[in-house]
C-alpha cells in the first residue's frame, strides 16, 4: 500500500516547472528593422515584473525595461532566435506596440510578418502598429512622460495626436482589413525621435501609406488632417488663414466635420462630388482689424476657400503617389458593382484613382469666437489650444 501511494505521487500534477515572478518578463513591444547589409532585426521590449529589493525596504521597486535584439537574414528566423536569447517567459498576448522601420516596411519581409501576426492566436488583434524613419531601437530607448513603459505608452501618444488630427489611429485588425479591401490603401501612424530643449523625445505626426502590403511613402500631418476631413472624422485641430488686413491672422479650431461623397462614372472616368461641412470656433484673431460680429460671415467664406485648397492639395498628392488612403475606390466599387469593377478598375490605385476627377464643396461655420488676440506658437497649435 505504501509503494502504491508513492507511485501515485509521481502521477499527480505539480509545480516542478514554476518560475518566480522576478524571473518573468512581459513582452509588451516588438520592433522590426534592417541594417545597412539587409539583415533583419527583431527587437523585443520587455517589461520586468515587480521585484523585491530585499528585507530592508518593504516597498517593491520597478526594474528597468530590457531591450533584446536578434539578427538573421530572414525576419521569421530572427523572431525565432529572439525567444531563444531571452530565458524569461514572454507572453505575446501582452504586446501593446509593434514598430516597423521604414526600410523594413518597404521590404518583402513586412507582409510575411503581418501574415504571421494574424495567424498566431495569442496575438492581440487590437495591438497598435507604427512606422518610424528612425531606428526602432532608438524609439524603444526613449522615455514617455507619464508612462511607466514606452511600449505601453505609444498607443496613448498616438491617441492624443489623433484627437488633434496629426496621425491616423490604426490597430492590427483595421490595418489588415483595409489592406485586403479593394479600393482603399491602408495607413499607419508615423512616430519619430525629435530634439526638444536639447533632449530627444518621441513625437507622433504624419502617416505611412501602404499599397499591396508595401510602404509607398509618407504623408505629412497636414495631409493626414485633410484625409480625416474627407473621411468625415472630427477632431480638435487649429487651422490658420489670413485676416482682413495684410498681417492679420485668424486661428480656427475645428470641432465637427460632416462629409458626404457621391461617386459616379462619366465618360468612362470616375468622378467624386464631395461636400464638407466644418464647424468650429474662432480661437484667435490677431491683427490691426477690429473684429465685429458682422465680420464672422466673411471670415467663414475666407476660411472655406483656404480649407478647400488644402483638401484639393492632399487629393492631388495621393493621386501622384498612386495610393487611395481615403477609400474613394470603395465607393466607386459599391456604385458600379463588383463585376464592372474587376473589369475596369482591377488596378484602381495605379490607374483609376490618378485619373479620377474630384469636386469639393466646403463650407465653414463659426459657432463662437473667443476673446483672446494673442498669437499661437507651434506647440499651442499642435495642442489644439489657444492658451499659453
Amino acid at each position: 500500500m505504501f509503494a502504491s501511494l508513492v507511485l501515485c505521487c509521481f502521477a499527480l500534477s505539480g509545480c516542478w516547472d514554476y518560475k518566480e515572478l522576478e524571473q518573468q518578463a512581459l513582452l509588451t513591444g516588438v520592433g522590426y528593422d534592417r541594417d545597412s547589409r539587409g539583415v533583419s532585426m527583431v527587437i523585443a521590449y520587455l517589461d520586468q515584473q515587480q521585484t523585491s529589493s530585499g528585507g530592508k525596504t518593504p516597498h517593491p521597486k520597478k526594474e528597468q525595461p530590457q531591450i533584446v535584439v536578434a539578427r538573421a537574414q530572414r525576419a521569421e528566423d530572427a523572431f525565432f532566435l529572439l525567444f531563444l536569447q531571452t530565458p524569461q517567459f514572454k507572453y505575446v498576448s501582452h504586446v501593446y506596440s509593434q514598430v516597423f522601420s521604414e526600410s523594413f516596411a518597404k521590404s518583402r519581409s513586412f507582409s510575411e510578418i503581418v501574415d504571421r501576426l494574424t495567424r498566431v492566436g495569442a496575438v492581440r488583434r487590437r495591438t497598435s502598429l507604427f512606422v518610424t524613419p528612425d531606428r526602432v531601437k532608438d524609439v524603444f530607448s526613449q522615455r514617455l512622460p507619464g508612462a511607466d513603459s514606452t511600449a505601453r505608452g505609444l498607443p496613448d501618444l498616438v491617441t492624443q495626436a489623433n484627437l488633434l488630427q496629426l496621425v491616423p489611429r490604426i490597430d492590427l485588425n483595421e490595418f489588415v482589413y483595409e489592406s485586403t479591401l479593394p479600393g482603399v490603401d491602408a495607413m499607419l501612424p508615423e512616430i519619430h525621435v525629435v530634439e526638444s530643449n536639447g533632449h530627444p523625445v518621441l513625437k507622433a505626426g504624419g502617416a505611412a501609406v501602404f499599397h499591396r502590403m508595401k510602404m509607398s511613402g509618407y504623408l505629412t500631418p497636414e495631409d493626414v488632417r485633410g484625409l480625416l476631413w474627407l473621411m468625415g472624422k472630427s477632431g480638435h485641430s487649429i487651422q490658420t488663414f489670413p485676416g482682413f488686413k495684410r498681417k492679420d491672422m485668424a486661428y480656427f479650431r475645428s470641432e465637427e466635420i460632416h462629409t458626404a461623397i457621391k461617386t459616379s462614372v462619366r465618360g468612362g472616368q470616375p468622378v467624386a462630388d464631395i461636400k464638407v461641412q466644418v464647424t468650429g470656433t474662432l480661437a484667435v484673431y490677431h491683427g490691426a482689424h477690429r473684429l465685429e460680429k458682422a465680420d464672422i460671415q466673411q471670415l467663414e467664406s475666407m476660411a472655406s476657400r483656404v480649407f478647400r485648397q488644402k483638401l484639393i492639395r492632399v487629393v492631388k498628392k495621393t493621386q501622384a503617389m498612386k495610393v487611395d488612403p481615403a477609400g474613394f475606390g470603395v465607393l466607386v466599387r459599391a456604385k458600379i458593382g463588383s463585376e464592372i469593377w474587376h473589369k475596369r478598375y482591377a488596378h484602381w490605385s495605379e490607374e483609376g484613382y490618378p485619373q479620377m476627377t474630384v469636386h469639393i464643396q466646403l463650407r465653414t461655420h463659426i459657432n463662437s469666437a473667443e476673446a483672446t488676440t494673442d498669437t499661437l506658437n507651434v506647440q499651442q497649435t499642435e495642442s489644439g489650444s489657444p492658451q499659453p
